[in-house]
């Protein structure tokens, strides 16, 4: 009723010969604040809209974040235990006993490292790729030795996985100011660096990688001594392979390839 006056008034004041009044204005004003009112209320509406919808669509993207954390924290853990799995079986007895054989390719590796405990076999690892000897020659030798047992050879005097004579033990213990006796950690230490040390001779005279591991396990067999060639007046003028460390050194470099470095 009072928009359809409004509208008549409006008509009516449009009129040239019409005059406008106070009430008039009361009018036209009443309805302009109408107008203004209806514009706020869907103006309120269409934003009340909008903020529902926003929130409908931030609640669904919250949902969908958190499954994909939930999602990748799943698969973090997954990994994580896959890790600490492949850890524990680096870690293992297990895992170098595989590793000794798949580089030394030893005959019976199964039988021979049954009888060294974790500790000592990670120790025997550790100090030949310390001293940079091939799996094949380090591990082939300790089994040529001695089988993997700390021994005593009663024909020879040695002792120990790897062999060493009671002097020759003496010299590089008191060499490597190494303590507590002839215990399997120091014949394992000396008997490695026995082997680096010949080796570097041998290298060092221009020798082959080969033939360089040829020297050192004839001499860590028998001996330098035994190896020179003397002329007349008795000075050493060379070297050669005895006939008798053949078969020892051809058992140690069976599987060796001059190439081919130790690799976890």
């Amino acid at each position: 009723m009072f928009i359809s006056k409004v509208i008549i008034k409006l008509k009516t004041m449009i009129k040239p010969e019409y005059k406008i009044k106070k009430d008039d204005i009361i009018v036209i004003s009443s309805f302009v604040w109408i107008i203004l009112m209806c514009f706020m209320m869907v103006g309120y509406s269409l934003r009340d809209k909008e903020i529902t919808e926003l929130e409908i669509t931030i609640g669904e993207n919250h949902r969908n974040y958190t499954e994909v954390l939930n999602e990748k924290d799943s698969i973090i853990e997954s990994k994580n235990k896959e890790i600490d799995s492949l850890t524990d079986y680096r870690n293992s007895k297990e895992y170098l006993e595989f590793l000794i054989y798949k580089k030394a390719n030893l005959d019976n590796f199964k039988l021979n490292l049954s009888r060294v405990d974790y500790d000592i076999l990670k120790l025997m690892v550790d100090q030949a790729d310390e001293n940079e000897i091939p799996y094949t020659v380090y591990f082939r030798l300790i089994d040529m030795e001695s089988g993997f047992r700390f021994i005593s050879n009663t024909e020879s005097g040695a002792h120990g996985y790897m062999q060493l004579m009671p002097a020759t033990f003496r010299m590089y213990y008191n060499r490597l100011g190494l303590e507590g006796g002839h215990t399997k950690e120091n014949n394992i230490i000396i008997g490695s660096y026995m082997l680096r040390e010949g080796y570097g001779k041998w290298r060092s005279r221009g020798m082959s990688k080969t033939s360089s591991w040829m020297y050192t396990l004839s001499e860590y067999n028998t001996g330098e001594g035994k190896m020179q060639i003397k002329n007349d007046d008795g000075k050493v003028v060379g070297f050669y392979l005895p006939g008798y460390t053949q078969k020892y050194v051809n058992f140690i470099l069976k599987h060796f390839k001059p190439n081919v470095r130790n690799h976890k």
